[in-house]
């Protein structure tokens, strides 16, 4: 599987379907460039931490997460949830209610599965 976007026809009942090769054809030739430019640049305008390619209108599985120290940014293609482990709360918003803040209860520790920015490496990391 390549890559994969979320099919959101059907409402509420959203599915992951795997994208057809023009598509996946088409984010190699440049486009997966500019979906990342666009998500870092939204993250950056908005003092985000990371940004899923949904908030921004793209139906596809990729999500940044930008590091406060000088870092550079994790991309996560059809990421996938390993393992979670521990619990932690923190304080977390959305940029789709930006005045609004919660804590959060979420896994100390997880283990993903993802593709790096050029849909060729796959990775597990703990985070």
């Amino acid at each position: 599987m390549l890559l994969e976007r979320v099919d959101g026809s059907k409402g509420v009942d959203r599915r992951v379907v795997v994208l057809d090769p023009g598509e996946a054809q088409a984010l190699l030739d440049g486009g997966m460039a500019t979906l990342l430019v666009d998500l870092l640049a939204t993250c950056e305008h908005h003092d985000a931490l990371g940004l899923a390619a949904p908030q921004i209108g793209v139906s596809l599985r990729v999500i940044v997460v930008v590091s406060k120290s000088h870092l550079p940014p994790l991309v996560l293609v059809n990421p996938r949830l390993v393992t979670s482990n521990g619990a932690a709360r923190g304080e977390e918003g959305c940029l789709s209610f930006p005045s609004k803040s919660l804590m959060i209860r979420r896994a100390a520790i997880v283990t993903i599965t993802a593709l790096d920015a050029s849909l060729c490496d796959e990775w597990a990391r703990s985070l």
